[in-house]
């Protein structure tokens, strides 16, 4: 990130914010987040968002919410 990645780089429909959160990794997301990750970013294929990934962690559910994720995200077949 120092060297000026772009936390928002999409490879094959998604970002490493949006894998971060499916792999519950808080610290990742959290630096991803401080280096101007999209909390709004949606996955090209199913079109969840972070917090649909995160869902399992409560940690991890606990910081997007605090970030500003939208609760009512919806995807192509559920509401979070």
């Amino acid at each position: 990130m120092q060297a000026g990645a772009n936390p928002n780089l999409r490879f094959q429909g998604t970002t490493a914010f949006l894998k971060a959160c499916e792999g519950e990794n808080d610290a990742l997301v959290r630096l991803l987040l401080a280096h101007g990750a999209n909390i709004a970013d949606k996955d090209e294929e199913d079109d969840q968002s972070a917090l649909h990934n995160a869902v399992e962690s409560d940690v991890l559910v606990r910081t997007l919410i605090t970030a500003g994720a939208n609760v009512n995200a919806i995807d192509d077949v559920s509401v979070v």
